[in-house]
């Protein structure tokens, strides 16, 4: 596990709130309109699988910062890659004199020697 793939964890959440948009606004098209048939089902279970795969990814990402022993460093991994705050915003949040190279350097070094939970 890296800082890229965390970093994806802002854009899943993303994601997932456009699938869902997505299969919202298929099911009122559908109501509003005789139409639909298997073309519009089978779009629909596109958009579904692809949400499904974006829950999962996430709930990984979620599992894996969980699994830091670490209360202050799991706080600079919520921050930084489930909120997507800069260094700086999660060494403010953080609080207690912590500066962003010394939360960033904290996240780097936790990284660096956990190789064995990387996927």
């Amino acid at each position: 596990m890296d800082g890229k793939n965390l970093a994806q964890m802002v854009w899943l959440k993303k994601e997932i709130l456009l699938e869902e948009r997505r299969i919202r606004e298929m099911e009122q098209e559908n109501g509003e309109s005789v139409q639909g048939g298997k073309t519009a089902d089978r779009r629909r279970e596109l958009i579904q699988k692809r949400r499904e795969r974006c829950v999962a990814e996430l709930t990984a990402l979620e599992q894996y910062i969980t699994s830091i022993d670490d209360s202050l460093t799991r706080q600079i991994f919520v921050y930084r890659y489930a909120y997507g705050m800069n260094w700086l915003e999660v060494a403010g949040a953080l609080g207690g004199g912590n500066t962003a190279d010394g939360v960033k350097k904290r996240c780097q070094r936790w990284l660096a020697a956990h190789p064995e939970t990387a996927e």
